[in-house]
């Protein structure tokens, strides 16, 4: 609840001041948020724009797909799904790119659909759905059951 009223109060501020180059956390906010980046990976990312996540990926030299991501929503979703193809043994790697200068919230929920990569994956390596998807996760996607606490 506390950090929906943080982007609430947030978002507030950025309409009124049409918007912000920078945000900046003080005291303890944000303590327990993982660190993605290492400083040297923060530094290639603000210089290149792009960043390729090796800690991410799966048997990087023989991977068999790169999932490659703009923004920071969508990264968390790739990175559900890049985990899940490393439980399935699929190489892969990841590419994460910066968003241009965006503070916003999901523009909808199939932004936050790690299914649909996984299902998409699966197509593209020639996979059946269901070595990436459970039973219970297909029907969800397909739109035979209820995708809330399935895969939203």
């Amino acid at each position: 609840m506390f950090y929906y009223r943080v982007k609430k109060y947030i978002g507030a501020y950025l309409a009124i001041l049409g918007g912000a180059d920078t945000v900046v956390f003080g005291g303890d906010i944000g303590e327990n948020a993982p660190d993605l980046f290492t400083l040297e990976e923060a530094t290639h990312l603000l210089e290149r724009g792009a960043l390729r996540l090796n800690w991410a990926g799966h048997k990087l030299r023989q991977k068999k797909m790169i999932l490659t991501v703009i923004g920071s929503y969508q990264l968390e979703e790739v990175l559900k799904a890049s985990l899940r193809q490393a439980g399935r043994d699929i190489p892969h790697s990841v590419v994460y790119m910066q968003e241009p200068g965006k503070f916003r919230a999901p523009r909808s929920n199939g932004e936050r659909i790690w299914a649909h990569i996984l299902g998409e994956s699966a197509g593209l390596l020639s996979l059946p759905r269901e070595k990436l998807l459970t039973a219970e996760e297909l029907d969800a996607l397909d739109g035979r059951a209820s995708p809330e606490g399935v895969i939203l």
